[in-house]
């Protein structure tokens, strides 16, 4: 259930995010709060934007050792590690 929720939420969730960061980013309504609520966004963008990128490539494509690259192997390391800290981030500024 996961992996079709994130496959086809996930996209939708990154345009919205992407929406509320430029809406949040007016001259007009730039407040402190509102720099936090941006960084939130941002930080959620990043860690869904990660998970689907992921999902996309180990649902759709064949699963064995030598598919994948190390590029692949270094964007998993660093995916991992970035959102794990995104995610303290969100939690934190919340």
């Amino acid at each position: 259930f996961f992996v079709y929720f994130i496959v086809y939420i996930g996209p939708i969730n990154i345009l919205l995010n992407c929406f509320l960061m430029f809406i949040l980013t007016r001259r007009e309504i730039r407040t402190t709060y509102n720099t936090v609520f941006f960084l939130m966004a941002l930080d959620h963008t990043i860690v869904i934007g990660i998970m689907t990128i992921g999902v996309h490539k180990t649902a759709h494509y064949e699963c064995a050792p030598w598919y994948y690259s190390y590029f692949w192997a270094y964007f998993e390391i660093i995916s991992l590690c970035l959102s794990q800290v995104c995610r303290a981030h969100a939690t934190w500024l919340a």
